[in-house]
């Protein structure tokens, strides 16, 4: 699991995606701040949240599991 924190993700409506390094999405959440990486193989993800006033924040995710 991850779990997102901070004023993009407090007190907003939000939508958060994570794609994969070819742009592809793999995971879409609406108000929920933590999402289940389990399913997800080794790689670069991409994350975008957006609140409902139009403001995004992205990150990266280097997902490396042993």
């Amino acid at each position: 699991h991850i779990q997102f924190l901070g004023e993009m993700v407090q007190n907003h409506s939000y939508t958060i995606e994570i794609c994969d390094a070819f742009g592809n999405r793999v995971i879409h959440l609406e108000n929920s701040n933590s999402a289940d990486l389990s399913g997800l193989s080794n790689g670069i993800y991409f994350v975008v949240i957006t609140n409902n006033t139009g403001k995004q924040t992205t990150g990266k995710i280097i997902l490396n599991k042993l």
